[in-house]
């Protein structure tokens, strides 16, 4: 009973209709085309991009909790990075791929592109994408971070995001 009660009430705080922990009522699947636009933030990112996303979602193997995201994000601005992966990764704790969990939307990708399946560490996020799943084709971004490829220390930045489906 009292695991009942719980879910009922990670349910209700999510804040975004759906059958489960697994659908986003506001958007059943995210795969497709999507704008997304950095913003710059005070203390943080100093200037603005957008990024164009060709995302997949596919349900998780074995489970029916949440689903995997994977694609290309591709920048325009160079400086941030030219062409990166979501790696297409079924057995880690979401650390270093995508993920949809209700509307809540997470992403990964690490500096390195040889990454392993698994929860071992892989080094840092080039980028790191919180949000949610807003509306039928709009997502909003929590504090997001990025490691541009122009800056040498290699220091995370952070800014919000938003996306819209084209």
């Amino acid at each position: 009973m009292r695991g009942l009660l719980l879910a009922a009430l990670v349910l209700t705080l999510s804040g975004c209709p759906g059958s489960s922990l697994t659908d986003c009522g506001n958007e059943p699947d995210i795969s497709g085309h999507w704008t997304l636009t950095f913003n710059p933030i005070v203390g943080g990112l100093q200037r603005s991009d957008t990024v164009e996303a060709d995302l997949t979602q596919m349900k998780r193997p074995g489970s029916t909790f949440g689903s995997l995201l994977w694609g290309t994000l591709v920048s325009t601005d160079k400086g941030f990075f030219d062409s990166i992966d979501i790696p297409q990764l079924v057995d880690n704790n979401g650390s270093k791929t995508g993920a949809l969990v209700s509307c809540e939307l997470k992403i990964n990708v690490p500096v390195t592109t040889v990454v392993t399946d698994d929860n071992a560490e892989n080094g840092p996020l080039r980028l790191s994408l919180t949000g949610s799943v807003v509306a039928r084709g709009m997502m909003t971004g929590d504090a997001s971070t990025v490691i541009r490829v122009d800056n040498p220390a290699m220091m995370p930045e952070t800014f919000t995001w938003s996306g819209i489906q084209r």
